[in-house]
């Protein structure tokens, strides 16, 4: 009889618990909360300047956070879209031409390895003082945008 209570408790809390964490899983999104590709595509908007199209997703990110942090980004971007982003890229004044393809972190980056360049820009970030390093690149499975912000 001990035993029968014992199990039966046993099945009550479990059955409370996992409904509990079911309840959480399924209301996660309906909470607010960003998920770590929008906090990555407000901070490429915030730290970069650049407004990606709703739809874009993040693939690869990198961030080195000593004295003077920097990030990296690769992030597909819709087809159709690109003229808007290429746009907000050709209304930015370019900066350190003498600079050639990425440096620090990008460099030991395995995954930036642009394909087809549409274009690469170099640009102050206005608000920050950040230089940023931007590639469009068209390949295989789309076209990406590889952003390195650095702060000097």
């Amino acid at each position: 009889m001990k035993k029968t209570l014992i199990y039966i408790g046993l099945v009550i809390l479990l059955s409370v618990c996992l409904s509990t964490l079911l309840m959480i899983l399924t209301s996660e999104g309906k909470t607010g909360r960003k998920t770590p590709e929008e906090t990555h595509i407000n901070q490429i908007y915030s730290d970069a300047g650049i407004a990606l199209p709703p739809d874009s997703k993040a693939v690869y990110y990198g961030e080195k956070t000593d004295y003077e942090p920097e990030w990296i980004i690769k992030v597909k971007i819709s087809e159709k879209k690109l003229d808007a982003v290429l746009k907000q890229l050709k209304s930015k004044i370019t900066r350190n031409q003498l600079q050639k393809g990425p440096i620090a972190i990008a460099k030991s980056a395995k995954w930036w390895k642009p394909v087809e360049i549409i274009i690469n820009k170099y640009y102050l970030q206005d608000k920050t003082g950040a230089l940023i390093y931007v590639v469009i690149s068209k390949e295989n499975d789309g076209v990406y945008i590889y952003i390195h912000h650095m702060i000097m």
